[in-house]
């Protein structure tokens, strides 16, 4: 694996880790979020942190996992379990800001189950090339913040 395919897979287990961080930040941010929702919430976002900062050195600039790959899984399986509990809460959260949550921490243990088991391949590395589905609008969002 070249280090550009190494440097975008260190990308594509960055994303997740982001949404968990953003997703958390914007529900603290709410008025009227329940004492326990609250701590629950910084708790996923001091674990998404703590991932955040294990991804520069995940991956080898040859791609292959470093030790802090098995942490990755610790993390991953953490970071779901805390997300399907703030689910689980009745009425605490917006469900489908939790759902958000939830989504961010499967694709994450997925790309960790994938990174320990060396089965973690970039699409330009498999050779595959993204295909529009037949009767699917294809679409990509720009979003500026500048006025």
């Amino acid at each position: 694996m070249s280090p550009e395919e190494a440097r975008e897979l260190r990308h594509e287990l960055r994303t997740p880790v982001n949404h968990l961080i953003g997703y958390t930040e914007l529900l603290l941010e709410e008025e009227g979020v329940a004492p326990a929702s609250v701590t629950q919430l910084m708790e996923i976002r001091a674990v998404a942190r703590r991932v955040l900062d294990l991804v520069p050195v995940m991956l080898a600039d040859d791609g292959t996992p470093g030790e802090s790959a098995r942490i990755l899984g610790e993390q991953a399986v953490e970071l779901s379990a805390l997300s399907a509990a703030l689910r689980a809460a009745p009425g605490a959260l917006p469900l489908a800001d939790v759902d958000r949550l939830v989504a961010a921490a499967v694709r994450l243990g997925e790309l960790a189950t994938r990174l320990t088991s060396g089965s973690l391949v970039s699409p330009q590395a498999a050779g595959s090339v993204h295909e529009p589905r037949p009767g699917r609008l294809e679409m990509i969002l720009v979003v500026d913040d500048d006025e």
